[in-house]
């Protein structure tokens, strides 16, 4: 798996608070999705009801994750990115080597299957949108 989200200045992975709440975490939402394939995105935490900023990124199927970390979205576009980060080289703690970052990622309003870029503003229409089972998502209509 891919790990990040740690908003500290060490960006040891020791930090994970979150943005949104006064409190360090927040409350499992729930288990409904599973580790079911390479690119599910997940809660990162310490034990139940301990969510923050971490998140981590799936690289093959893992059940073992199922039920103590919630499935919150899942990658549509560049998995070969995800790949090339998980062959950074890290050190003992399992830190990168060398810093990396993601941009240019976006949220999918699965109401309408488009893609509002974060901070840009910019929607855009992904090539296939895989869903949580794998089956492609239909192409709902084309940003305006």
């Amino acid at each position: 798996m891919v790990q990040g989200g740690d908003l500290s200045n060490a960006c040891d992975g020791s930090v994970s608070r979150s943005i949104y709440l006064e409190s360090d975490h927040f409350s499992d939402e729930n288990f409904v999705r599973r580790h079911s394939q390479a690119g599910c995105l997940s809660m990162a935490n310490r034990g139940p009801n301990t969510n923050g900023s971490q998140f981590f990124i799936t690289l093959k199927e893992c059940p073992h994750l199922d039920g103590k970390h919630v499935v919150f979205g899942q990658v549509v576009e560049g998995m070969d990115v995800v790949n090339q980060i998980a062959k950074v080289p890290t050190d003992i703690g399992d830190k990168p080597r060398i810093p990396v970052q993601i941009f240019d990622c976006g949220e999918l309003d699965l109401a309408t299957g488009l893609v509002k870029k974060d901070q840009s503003g910019l929607i855009s229409e992904p090539k296939e949108m895989p869903s949580f089972t794998g089956k492609p998502v239909p192409k709902k209509r084309e940003a305006q």
